[in-house]
């Protein structure tokens, strides 16, 4: 007949048959294609070819129940660029990078963009690897997100997250989506290290954040506990990028990171006041700001002036590279 037939074989059923045409059918007596299953299949992992053979992507349902595809050599099947697992990327060898910059620099980031991705700041062997979400396409791309803020006072300069290591998350979901009206403080505050901080309005953008680098490298758990670091940014800019002035403040115009004079200090912004001197100040702008004096005034990020009087608070994130 041609016919090579495995199993049972009549009319009502079938095992496995490989017809004249060399298609094959399991439980049917009729293939009309090379592999036809009548009924439930069942594969851990399925290679798919492109029309002309030369690319392969093995498809693959990982532990959460999620389909991932990922590019893999036709040969032998070694992957050739980043994977998701249980929706965040990893390394084709399974291995997690330090942080979103390294993914972005690494030969095997194919475009992938933003989204969650695994970290692993001090290696295998050591504390275990997280999801950070990271910003893969603003300003140069490879920004891992460390806190976001709320439209509230939660994360103004006297609030402790800025100096233990207690992580926290509103989002009930604990997605880290950055772009979420949610206060929240993640695993990479106290893990990743870098030179940038980068403040955005809302989850960042063009021309949405403002940075400040340092050396040598920390993480943004010890840059906040540290000494403050004078500010390369002007008022003006401070100005467009809230678009807002604080006019009852003309003097001290002094900012950086962790700026503490008294009344009005920021975390990372600029503060300014209404007397010739830095010893009183009534106004700033920035992330981590607050105004102590009566009445206090407080905001994660956003815009402060005592004698307007305004407390306009912003939904904002904060991300290190």
């Amino acid at each position: 007949t041609g016919a090579m037939v495995i199993g049972p074989w009549n009319s009502a059923a079938a095992g496995m048959r490989i017809n004249s045409s060399g298609y094959v059918g399991i439980a049917t007596t009729s293939p009309s294609t090379h592999l036809e299953v009548n009924g439930t299949s069942t594969a851990r992992s399925t290679v798919l070819k492109s029309a002309d053979g030369g690319t392969c992507y093995q498809a693959v349902v990982d532990n959460s129940g999620s389909l991932n595809s990922v590019k893999v050599n036709c040969t032998t099947l070694a992957k050739l660029e980043l994977y998701k697992v249980q929706g965040a990327w990893q390394m084709p060898d399974g291995s997690y990078l330090t942080s979103c910059n390294a993914y972005l620099s690494s030969s095997s980031y194919t475009g992938q963009g933003d989204g969650l991705y695994w970290l692993d700041p001090d290696g295998a062997g050591g504390n275990a690897a997280f999801k950070a979400w990271c910003d893969m396409n603003s300003d140069g791309g490879g920004w891992t997100l460390v806190m976001r803020m709320k439209d509230d006072g939660t994360l103004a300069y006297g609030s402790s997250y800025w100096t233990n290591t207690t992580l926290f998350d509103e989002d009930t979901t604990a997605s880290q989506k950055p772009w979420l009206n949610y206060n929240g403080k993640f695993s990479s505050w106290n893990n990743v290290s870098g030179t940038t901080i980068r403040g955005c309005k809302g989850g960042g953008g063009s021309n949405q954040c403002f940075s400040q680098s340092w050396t040598p490298a920390s993480t943004a758990y010890t840059l906040f506990n540290g000494a403050y670091k004078s500010g390369t940014l002007t008022r003006a800019q401070w100005i467009w990028f809230f678009g807002t002035d604080i006019p009852t403040g003309p003097n001290c115009n002094t900012g950086g990171i962790n700026y503490a004079p008294n009344y009005a200090p920021v975390r990372f912004g600029f503060s300014v006041n209404n007397e010739a001197d830095c010893n009183t100040n009534d106004g700033a702008w920035g992330f981590g700001i607050s105004y102590t004096s009566s009445p206090s005034r407080f905001c994660g990020a956003g815009i402060i002036d005592a004698y307007a009087p305004r407390n306009y608070c912003i939904q904002a994130s904060l991300w290190i590279r």
